[in-house]
Protein backbone atom coordinates (compact mmCIF):
# COMPACT_ATOMS: atom_id res chain seq x y z
CA UNK A 1 0.00 0.00 0.00
CA UNK A 2 2.85 2.29 0.89
CA UNK A 3 4.89 1.87 -2.65
CA UNK A 4 1.13 2.10 -4.35
CA UNK A 5 0.71 5.45 -2.28
CA UNK A 6 4.54 6.76 -3.27
CA UNK A 7 3.20 6.47 -6.71
CA UNK A 8 0.58 8.17 -7.03
CA UNK A 9 1.87 11.12 -5.54
CA UNK A 10 4.76 11.39 -7.79
CA UNK A 11 2.61 10.91 -10.65
CA UNK A 12 0.38 13.47 -9.69
CA UNK A 13 3.22 15.75 -9.25
CA UNK A 14 4.13 15.24 -12.52
CA UNK A 15 1.08 16.30 -13.64
CA UNK A 16 0.85 19.25 -12.42
CA UNK A 17 4.17 20.30 -13.86
CA UNK A 18 3.05 18.50 -17.50
CA UNK A 19 0.66 21.61 -18.52
CA UNK A 20 2.62 24.71 -17.61
CA UNK A 21 5.52 22.84 -19.91
CA UNK A 22 2.89 21.74 -22.75
CA UNK A 23 0.89 24.63 -23.13
CA UNK A 24 3.42 27.11 -22.60
CA UNK A 25 5.08 28.93 -25.71
CA UNK A 26 7.37 32.03 -24.13
CA UNK A 27 8.11 34.87 -26.41
CA UNK A 28 11.84 35.28 -27.05
CA UNK A 29 11.74 37.82 -29.78
CA UNK A 30 9.88 41.13 -31.39
CA UNK A 31 10.67 42.81 -34.71
CA UNK A 32 8.78 45.86 -35.81
CA UNK A 33 8.09 45.83 -39.78
CA UNK A 34 6.04 48.62 -40.59
CA UNK A 35 3.64 51.25 -39.07
CA UNK A 36 0.85 53.23 -40.08
CA UNK A 37 -1.12 55.72 -38.99
CA UNK A 38 -4.97 56.32 -39.97
CA UNK A 39 -7.03 59.09 -38.47
CA UNK A 40 -8.29 56.62 -35.79
CA UNK A 41 -5.71 54.54 -34.93
CA UNK A 42 -2.00 53.06 -35.71
CA UNK A 43 -1.70 50.04 -37.61
CA UNK A 44 1.59 48.01 -36.77
CA UNK A 45 2.76 44.74 -38.46
CA UNK A 46 5.16 42.86 -35.82
CA UNK A 47 6.56 39.50 -35.84
CA UNK A 48 6.44 38.03 -32.47
CA UNK A 49 7.84 34.50 -31.97
CA UNK A 50 9.08 31.77 -29.48
CA UNK A 51 12.01 29.45 -30.53
CA UNK A 52 11.94 31.01 -33.70
CA UNK A 53 8.35 30.10 -34.43
CA UNK A 54 5.34 32.45 -34.20
CA UNK A 55 3.52 32.39 -30.84
CA UNK A 56 -0.55 31.99 -30.32
CA UNK A 57 -1.95 35.70 -30.67
CA UNK A 58 -1.44 37.56 -27.16
CA UNK A 59 -4.09 39.25 -25.31
CA UNK A 60 -4.25 43.12 -25.40
CA UNK A 61 -3.38 43.36 -21.93
CA UNK A 62 0.25 41.18 -22.80
CA UNK A 63 1.34 44.00 -25.21
CA UNK A 64 2.72 47.64 -23.56
CA UNK A 65 3.60 50.09 -26.65
CA UNK A 66 4.62 53.49 -26.26
CA UNK A 67 5.55 56.47 -28.64
CA UNK A 68 8.37 58.35 -27.41
CA UNK A 69 7.76 56.49 -23.89
CA UNK A 70 4.09 57.76 -23.98
CA UNK A 71 1.79 54.71 -23.01
CA UNK A 72 -0.93 53.67 -26.26
CA UNK A 73 -3.79 51.62 -25.80
CA UNK A 74 -4.15 48.10 -27.68
CA UNK A 75 -7.41 48.21 -29.18
CA UNK A 76 -7.14 44.66 -31.08
CA UNK A 77 -4.53 41.72 -32.27
CA UNK A 78 -4.65 39.65 -35.09
CA UNK A 79 -2.37 37.42 -37.45
CA UNK A 80 -2.25 39.13 -40.54
CA UNK A 81 -3.41 35.90 -42.31
CA UNK A 82 -6.55 36.36 -40.29
CA UNK A 83 -6.71 40.42 -41.08
CA UNK A 84 -7.97 40.17 -44.56
CA UNK A 85 -5.49 42.46 -45.63
CA UNK A 86 -3.68 42.18 -48.68
CA UNK A 87 -0.05 43.13 -49.38
CA UNK A 88 2.03 44.70 -52.27
CA UNK A 89 5.67 43.12 -52.98
CA UNK A 90 8.03 45.19 -54.93
CA UNK A 91 11.25 42.97 -56.28
CA UNK A 92 13.94 44.77 -57.40
CA UNK A 93 16.28 42.40 -59.48
CA UNK A 94 19.83 42.98 -60.52
CA UNK A 95 20.32 41.89 -64.18
CA UNK A 96 24.19 43.19 -64.04
CA UNK A 97 25.48 39.82 -64.52
CA UNK A 98 26.09 39.69 -60.61
CA UNK A 99 23.70 36.25 -60.16
CA UNK A 100 25.64 33.26 -62.14
CA UNK A 101 23.39 31.93 -64.82
CA UNK A 102 22.23 28.87 -62.75
CA UNK A 103 20.93 31.70 -59.75
CA UNK A 104 19.19 33.73 -62.37
CA UNK A 105 17.20 30.75 -63.78
CA UNK A 106 16.47 30.08 -60.24
CA UNK A 107 15.24 33.34 -59.42
CA UNK A 108 13.11 33.82 -62.13
CA UNK A 109 11.33 30.32 -61.21
CA UNK A 110 11.32 31.16 -57.77
CA UNK A 111 9.55 34.60 -58.26
CA UNK A 112 7.19 32.72 -60.76
CA UNK A 113 6.17 30.33 -57.49
CA UNK A 114 5.67 33.43 -55.08
CA UNK A 115 3.21 35.06 -58.04
CA UNK A 116 1.37 31.67 -57.94
CA UNK A 117 0.89 31.82 -54.00
CA UNK A 118 -0.96 35.73 -54.23
CA UNK A 119 -3.93 36.06 -52.77
CA UNK A 120 -7.35 38.32 -54.47
CA UNK A 121 -5.96 41.29 -52.36
CA UNK A 122 -2.33 41.27 -53.10
CA UNK A 123 -0.21 42.91 -55.67
CA UNK A 124 2.82 42.36 -57.13
CA UNK A 125 5.18 44.54 -59.57
CA UNK A 126 8.92 43.93 -60.70
CA UNK A 127 11.76 46.26 -61.64
CA UNK A 128 15.42 45.45 -63.01
CA UNK A 129 17.98 47.61 -62.60
CA UNK A 130 21.66 47.58 -64.50
CA UNK A 131 22.49 50.14 -66.78
CA UNK A 132 18.67 51.97 -65.92
CA UNK A 133 16.28 51.55 -63.44
CA UNK A 134 12.80 50.03 -64.93
CA UNK A 135 9.66 49.01 -64.26
CA UNK A 136 9.02 45.45 -65.93
CA UNK A 137 5.62 45.07 -64.63
CA UNK A 138 3.94 47.59 -62.63
CA UNK A 139 0.98 46.50 -59.47
CA UNK A 140 -1.07 43.79 -60.68
CA UNK A 141 -2.72 40.58 -59.61
CA UNK A 142 -2.49 38.84 -62.91
CA UNK A 143 -0.32 35.95 -62.18
CA UNK A 144 -0.31 35.18 -66.08
CA UNK A 145 0.86 38.52 -66.69
CA UNK A 146 3.53 38.42 -63.96
CA UNK A 147 5.09 35.78 -65.08
CA UNK A 148 5.50 36.58 -68.56
CA UNK A 149 7.35 39.48 -67.39
CA UNK A 150 9.64 37.06 -65.29
CA UNK A 151 10.04 35.20 -68.36
CA UNK A 152 11.59 38.36 -70.37
CA UNK A 153 14.18 39.24 -67.75
CA UNK A 154 17.29 39.38 -69.52
CA UNK A 155 21.01 38.89 -67.14
CA UNK A 156 23.46 40.69 -69.34
CA UNK A 157 22.31 44.72 -68.53
CA UNK A 158 26.58 45.87 -67.68
CA UNK A 159 26.55 48.52 -64.64
CA UNK A 160 24.92 48.08 -61.33
CA UNK A 161 22.36 51.27 -61.02
CA UNK A 162 21.19 49.73 -57.53
CA UNK A 163 20.94 53.09 -55.98
CA UNK A 164 19.04 54.43 -58.49
CA UNK A 165 17.12 51.00 -58.76
CA UNK A 166 16.20 51.43 -55.01
CA UNK A 167 14.64 54.86 -55.60
CA UNK A 168 12.65 54.29 -58.12
CA UNK A 169 11.65 51.12 -55.96
CA UNK A 170 10.54 53.83 -53.06
CA UNK A 171 9.02 55.41 -55.70
CA UNK A 172 6.60 52.55 -57.14
CA UNK A 173 5.88 51.85 -53.32
CA UNK A 174 4.88 55.51 -52.31
CA UNK A 175 1.43 55.42 -54.37
CA UNK A 176 -1.83 55.19 -52.95
CA UNK A 177 -3.64 53.33 -56.02
CA UNK A 178 -7.15 52.81 -55.25
CA UNK A 179 -7.39 48.66 -54.38
CA UNK A 180 -3.27 49.03 -53.59
CA UNK A 181 -2.72 47.41 -50.45
CA UNK A 182 -0.79 49.98 -47.73
CA UNK A 183 1.28 47.11 -46.38
CA UNK A 184 4.59 46.84 -48.94
CA UNK A 185 7.65 44.99 -48.61
CA UNK A 186 10.66 45.58 -51.20
CA UNK A 187 12.84 42.26 -52.25
CA UNK A 188 15.55 43.14 -53.32
CA UNK A 189 18.51 40.53 -55.36
CA UNK A 190 21.83 42.22 -55.59
CA UNK A 191 25.78 42.15 -54.91
CA UNK A 192 25.33 45.07 -52.87
CA UNK A 193 27.72 46.68 -55.10
CA UNK A 194 26.62 50.51 -57.28
CA UNK A 195 29.18 51.10 -59.80
CA UNK A 196 26.88 53.55 -61.68
CA UNK A 197 28.51 56.69 -61.70
CA UNK A 198 25.94 59.56 -60.85
CA UNK A 199 22.32 59.85 -59.70
CA UNK A 200 21.68 59.34 -55.82
CA UNK A 201 24.13 58.53 -53.37
CA UNK A 202 24.21 55.81 -50.82
CA UNK A 203 23.61 58.61 -47.93
CA UNK A 204 20.58 59.94 -49.65
CA UNK A 205 19.19 56.23 -50.64
CA UNK A 206 19.57 55.05 -46.68
CA UNK A 207 17.83 58.15 -45.42
CA UNK A 208 14.95 58.51 -48.25
CA UNK A 209 14.37 53.98 -47.27
CA UNK A 210 14.73 54.97 -43.58
CA UNK A 211 11.94 57.72 -44.57
CA UNK A 212 9.47 55.33 -46.48
CA UNK A 213 8.83 52.98 -43.45
CA UNK A 214 9.30 50.20 -46.18
CA UNK A 215 11.39 47.02 -45.21
CA UNK A 216 13.72 45.99 -47.42
CA UNK A 217 14.08 42.42 -47.46
CA UNK A 218 17.79 41.91 -49.48
CA UNK A 219 18.77 38.70 -50.92
CA UNK A 220 22.63 38.89 -51.09
CA UNK A 221 24.70 37.40 -53.41
CA UNK A 222 29.02 37.79 -52.41
CA UNK A 223 30.62 39.42 -54.66
CA UNK A 224 34.43 40.48 -55.57
CA UNK A 225 33.66 43.45 -53.42
CA UNK A 226 31.57 41.41 -50.81
CA UNK A 227 32.67 43.42 -48.01
CA UNK A 228 31.18 47.10 -49.34
CA UNK A 229 27.91 45.07 -50.57
CA UNK A 230 27.46 43.59 -47.36
CA UNK A 231 27.64 46.50 -44.91
CA UNK A 232 25.67 48.85 -47.32
CA UNK A 233 22.52 45.54 -47.20
CA UNK A 234 23.02 45.44 -43.58
CA UNK A 235 22.67 49.56 -43.30
CA UNK A 236 19.45 49.66 -45.64
CA UNK A 237 17.64 46.64 -44.37
CA UNK A 238 18.27 47.64 -40.79
CA UNK A 239 17.59 50.89 -41.24
CA UNK A 240 14.33 49.77 -42.59
CA UNK A 241 13.37 47.64 -40.21
CA UNK A 242 13.92 44.20 -42.70
CA UNK A 243 16.27 41.42 -43.34
CA UNK A 244 19.44 39.96 -45.11
CA UNK A 245 19.59 36.78 -46.23
CA UNK A 246 23.08 34.76 -48.17
CA UNK A 247 22.33 33.22 -51.27
CA UNK A 248 25.89 31.03 -50.71
CA UNK A 249 24.03 29.86 -47.58
CA UNK A 250 20.78 29.29 -48.79
CA UNK A 251 19.16 28.59 -51.98
CA UNK A 252 16.37 31.32 -53.47
CA UNK A 253 13.50 28.65 -52.67
CA UNK A 254 13.98 28.75 -49.16
CA UNK A 255 14.57 32.11 -48.82
CA UNK A 256 11.68 33.01 -50.48
CA UNK A 257 9.31 30.70 -48.78
CA UNK A 258 11.13 31.93 -45.29
CA UNK A 259 10.14 35.54 -46.01
CA UNK A 260 7.03 34.73 -47.68
CA UNK A 261 5.77 32.77 -44.87
CA UNK A 262 7.18 35.56 -42.30
CA UNK A 263 4.89 38.02 -43.72
CA UNK A 264 1.90 35.90 -42.59
CA UNK A 265 3.08 35.01 -39.32
CA UNK A 266 3.07 38.47 -38.34
CA UNK A 267 0.71 40.14 -36.01
CA UNK A 268 -1.33 43.28 -36.94
CA UNK A 269 -1.93 45.22 -34.01
CA UNK A 270 -4.22 48.77 -33.83
CA UNK A 271 -3.54 51.34 -30.94
CA UNK A 272 -4.87 54.70 -30.24
CA UNK A 273 -2.46 56.98 -30.05
CA UNK A 274 -1.48 60.86 -28.76
CA UNK A 275 -2.81 63.12 -31.39
CA UNK A 276 0.01 65.45 -31.32
CA UNK A 277 2.55 62.96 -32.57
CA UNK A 278 1.07 62.94 -36.66
CA UNK A 279 3.27 65.79 -37.06
CA UNK A 280 5.53 64.55 -39.87
CA UNK A 281 8.31 64.21 -37.41
CA UNK A 282 10.50 60.85 -36.69
CA UNK A 283 9.67 59.42 -33.26
CA UNK A 284 10.47 56.94 -31.49
CA UNK A 285 8.29 53.89 -31.04
CA UNK A 286 8.83 50.63 -28.75
CA UNK A 287 6.72 47.21 -28.44
CA UNK A 288 6.89 45.11 -25.03
CA UNK A 289 5.36 42.06 -25.34
CA UNK A 290 4.77 39.39 -22.06
CA UNK A 291 3.66 35.94 -23.32
CA UNK A 292 3.72 33.26 -20.89
CA UNK A 293 6.00 34.49 -17.86
CA UNK A 294 8.26 35.79 -20.89
CA UNK A 295 8.82 39.48 -22.22
CA UNK A 296 10.40 40.60 -25.19
CA UNK A 297 10.65 44.22 -26.98
CA UNK A 298 12.14 45.82 -29.71
CA UNK A 299 11.54 49.59 -30.86
CA UNK A 300 12.14 51.93 -33.99
CA UNK A 301 12.43 55.26 -35.08
CA UNK A 302 9.47 56.26 -37.80
CA UNK A 303 8.12 59.24 -39.52
CA UNK A 304 4.57 59.50 -38.78
CA UNK A 305 2.48 61.63 -41.03
CA UNK A 306 -1.44 63.11 -40.58
CA UNK A 307 -3.71 61.10 -42.23
CA UNK A 308 -7.13 61.32 -43.12
CA UNK A 309 -8.47 57.87 -43.91
CA UNK A 310 -9.38 55.82 -40.71
CA UNK A 311 -9.60 52.23 -40.50
CA UNK A 312 -12.78 51.15 -42.31
CA UNK A 313 -11.01 51.75 -45.31
CA UNK A 314 -9.14 48.58 -44.79
CA UNK A 315 -10.66 45.03 -43.96
CA UNK A 316 -11.06 44.30 -40.22
CA UNK A 317 -9.85 41.22 -38.84
CA UNK A 318 -12.04 38.32 -38.34
CA UNK A 319 -10.52 36.77 -35.35
CA UNK A 320 -11.71 40.02 -33.30
CA UNK A 321 -14.19 38.06 -31.10
CA UNK A 322 -11.74 35.11 -30.57
CA UNK A 323 -8.85 37.44 -29.23
CA UNK A 324 -11.89 39.56 -26.83
CA UNK A 325 -12.28 35.95 -25.70
CA UNK A 326 -8.36 35.65 -24.48
CA UNK A 327 -8.16 39.79 -23.05
CA UNK A 328 -11.45 38.11 -20.76
CA UNK A 329 -9.02 35.30 -19.33
CA UNK A 330 -10.94 32.49 -21.18
CA UNK A 331 -8.96 30.06 -23.07
CA UNK A 332 -5.65 31.07 -22.21
CA UNK A 333 -3.34 28.68 -21.79
CA UNK A 334 -1.89 30.76 -18.60
CA UNK A 335 -5.49 30.17 -17.26
CA UNK A 336 -5.74 26.29 -18.76
CA UNK A 337 -2.80 25.52 -16.82
CA UNK A 338 -4.35 26.56 -13.23
CA UNK A 339 -7.33 25.24 -13.64
CA UNK A 340 -5.52 21.97 -14.51
CA UNK A 341 -3.15 22.08 -11.45
CA UNK A 342 -6.48 22.84 -8.77
CA UNK A 343 -8.42 19.89 -9.90
CA UNK A 344 -5.04 17.76 -9.97
CA UNK A 345 -4.03 19.22 -6.44
CA UNK A 346 -7.59 18.23 -4.82
CA UNK A 347 -7.65 14.76 -6.64
CA UNK A 348 -4.27 14.39 -5.29
CA UNK A 349 -5.65 15.46 -1.76
CA UNK A 350 -8.82 13.15 -1.83
CA UNK A 351 -6.19 10.24 -3.08
CA UNK A 352 -3.75 11.31 -0.07
CA UNK A 353 -7.07 10.97 2.40
CA UNK A 354 -8.54 8.14 1.37
CA UNK A 355 -5.20 6.14 1.30
CA UNK A 356 -4.85 7.04 4.89
CA UNK A 357 -8.31 6.04 6.43
CA UNK A 358 -7.60 2.80 4.05
CA UNK A 359 -4.41 2.35 5.98
CA UNK A 360 -5.70 2.85 9.70
CA UNK A 361 -8.55 0.55 9.07
CA UNK A 362 -5.85 -2.40 8.10
CA UNK A 363 -3.38 -1.71 10.62
CA UNK A 364 -3.50 -0.52 14.23
CA UNK A 365 -1.05 1.84 13.58
CA UNK A 366 -1.34 5.43 13.22
CA UNK A 367 -0.35 6.92 9.82
CA UNK A 368 2.34 9.75 10.83
CA UNK A 369 1.04 13.18 9.19
CA UNK A 370 4.85 13.80 8.89
CA UNK A 371 4.83 11.43 5.96
CA UNK A 372 3.24 13.83 3.48
CA UNK A 373 5.36 14.75 0.65
CA UNK A 374 6.39 18.57 0.25
CA UNK A 375 7.01 18.41 -3.93
CA UNK A 376 8.62 21.59 -4.97
CA UNK A 377 9.64 21.20 -8.67
CA UNK A 378 13.48 21.44 -8.84
CA UNK A 379 12.86 23.82 -11.91
CA UNK A 380 10.43 26.41 -9.75
CA UNK A 381 12.58 29.63 -10.49
CA UNK A 382 12.84 28.96 -14.03
CA UNK A 383 10.77 31.18 -16.20
CA UNK A 384 9.93 33.26 -13.21
CA UNK A 385 7.35 36.45 -13.76
CA UNK A 386 9.41 39.24 -14.42
CA UNK A 387 8.01 42.63 -13.50
CA UNK A 388 7.04 45.05 -16.35
CA UNK A 389 8.86 48.10 -16.72
CA UNK A 390 8.54 51.52 -18.69
CA UNK A 391 11.41 51.56 -21.26
CA UNK A 392 14.54 51.31 -20.17
CA UNK A 393 16.47 54.37 -20.21
CA UNK A 394 20.42 54.19 -20.80
CA UNK A 395 22.58 54.03 -17.78
CA UNK A 396 24.33 57.01 -16.42
CA UNK A 397 27.85 56.81 -14.89
CA UNK A 398 28.70 58.69 -12.07
CA UNK A 399 29.80 61.31 -14.00
CA UNK A 400 27.46 64.19 -14.74
CA UNK A 401 26.30 64.35 -18.58
CA UNK A 402 24.45 62.55 -20.92
CA UNK A 403 23.73 58.92 -20.50
CA UNK A 404 24.36 56.80 -23.59
CA UNK A 405 23.82 53.36 -24.87
CA UNK A 406 25.68 51.47 -27.41
CA UNK A 407 23.57 48.29 -28.63
CA UNK A 408 25.06 45.90 -31.24
CA UNK A 409 22.89 45.16 -34.01
CA UNK A 410 22.05 41.42 -34.34
CA UNK A 411 23.55 40.28 -31.08
CA UNK A 412 23.57 41.11 -27.44
CA UNK A 413 26.08 43.56 -26.07
CA UNK A 414 25.14 46.38 -25.08
CA UNK A 415 27.67 49.17 -23.62
CA UNK A 416 26.75 52.08 -21.42
CA UNK A 417 28.90 55.76 -21.68
CA UNK A 418 28.21 58.83 -20.36
CA UNK A 419 28.32 62.02 -22.58
CA UNK A 420 30.21 64.26 -20.15
CA UNK A 421 32.73 66.58 -22.47
CA UNK A 422 34.95 64.15 -24.16
CA UNK A 423 34.31 60.07 -24.27
CA UNK A 424 36.80 57.82 -25.77
CA UNK A 425 35.82 54.64 -27.07
CA UNK A 426 38.33 51.81 -28.14
CA UNK A 427 39.94 48.40 -27.51
CA UNK A 428 42.33 49.57 -24.68
CA UNK A 429 40.90 49.42 -20.52
CA UNK A 430 42.29 53.12 -20.53
CA UNK A 431 39.19 54.00 -22.58
CA UNK A 432 36.05 55.31 -21.43
CA UNK A 433 34.03 52.46 -23.12
CA UNK A 434 35.83 49.32 -23.61
CA UNK A 435 34.93 47.23 -26.72
CA UNK A 436 36.76 44.27 -26.73
CA UNK A 437 37.18 43.16 -30.62
CA UNK A 438 40.70 42.66 -32.63
CA UNK A 439 39.42 45.13 -35.38
CA UNK A 440 38.56 47.96 -33.17
CA UNK A 441 41.59 50.06 -32.44
CA UNK A 442 43.09 50.92 -28.93
CA UNK A 443 41.81 54.32 -29.42
CA UNK A 444 39.24 54.47 -31.76
CA UNK A 445 36.85 56.92 -31.61
CA UNK A 446 35.76 60.11 -29.71
CA UNK A 447 32.66 61.40 -28.92
CA UNK A 448 31.82 65.08 -27.25
CA UNK A 449 28.88 66.65 -26.23
CA UNK A 450 29.32 70.47 -27.25
CA UNK A 451 26.66 73.20 -27.01
CA UNK A 452 23.78 70.75 -27.14
CA UNK A 453 24.68 68.52 -29.64
CA UNK A 454 26.25 64.97 -29.88
CA UNK A 455 29.56 64.91 -31.99
CA UNK A 456 31.69 61.83 -33.14
CA UNK A 457 35.12 61.83 -34.68
CA UNK A 458 37.32 59.09 -35.94
CA UNK A 459 40.87 58.93 -33.79
CA UNK A 460 43.03 58.01 -36.84
CA UNK A 461 41.63 54.08 -36.53
CA UNK A 462 43.17 51.20 -38.81
CA UNK A 463 39.38 50.41 -39.79
CA UNK A 464 37.85 53.42 -39.55
CA UNK A 465 34.37 54.71 -38.03
CA UNK A 466 31.19 54.26 -40.48
CA UNK A 467 28.10 56.51 -39.73
CA UNK A 468 25.15 55.12 -41.26
CA UNK A 469 26.84 53.01 -43.48
CA UNK A 470 29.25 56.30 -44.28
CA UNK A 471 33.07 56.25 -43.33
CA UNK A 472 33.59 59.53 -41.75
CA UNK A 473 36.95 62.00 -41.95
CA UNK A 474 36.06 64.42 -40.01
CA UNK A 475 33.78 65.68 -36.77
CA UNK A 476 30.47 64.72 -37.28
CA UNK A 477 26.73 65.06 -35.79
CA UNK A 478 25.46 61.80 -33.75
CA UNK A 479 21.75 61.65 -34.01
CA UNK A 480 19.66 59.21 -31.69
CA UNK A 481 19.24 55.85 -33.17
CA UNK A 482 22.15 56.53 -35.51
CA UNK A 483 24.38 53.26 -36.51
CA UNK A 484 27.87 53.06 -35.89
CA UNK A 485 30.49 49.86 -38.05
CA UNK A 486 33.71 50.03 -35.41
CA UNK A 487 35.84 47.39 -36.17
CA UNK A 488 33.89 44.07 -37.54
CA UNK A 489 30.64 44.97 -35.92
CA UNK A 490 27.49 47.35 -35.81
CA UNK A 491 26.00 49.31 -32.84
CA UNK A 492 22.79 51.53 -32.45
CA UNK A 493 23.89 54.36 -30.46
CA UNK A 494 20.94 56.18 -28.28
CA UNK A 495 21.25 58.71 -25.68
Amino acid sequence: MEKRLKLWIVLLASLLIVPSSAFAQAVDNVNIRQIFLYSDAMHAYVDISGGGEAIDTPANNEIIATVDNKRMNVKNVSTFSDSGEGMSYVFLIDISGSLSGRQFSALKNATKTWADKLSEQDRMAILTFGNEAAVVQDFTADKDSICSSVDSIQNNDGNTKLFGGIEEALKLCSRNDAGLPKRKAIILLTDGVNDFAGGIGEAEVIKEARESSVPVYSIWTPGGQSGVGESFLNTLSDSTNGNVYNLSKQDIESIYTTVFDGFHKSFVIDLSYPSDIADGGLHSIKFTVRHEEKEASDDTDCVLKPSSENMISIPTAASTSANTEKENGFMSPVILTILIAIILLFVAIAIFVVAILSRKKRTKFDYPMSARIDYTPQNANIGKELPLAEPALPKRSGRSGIGFTLTEIGGKKVFNGNLSDITVIGRSEDCDVTIHDSKISARHCKITHEEGQVMIEDLNSTNGTIVNGIAISAKVRLENGDLLLLGGREYRINY
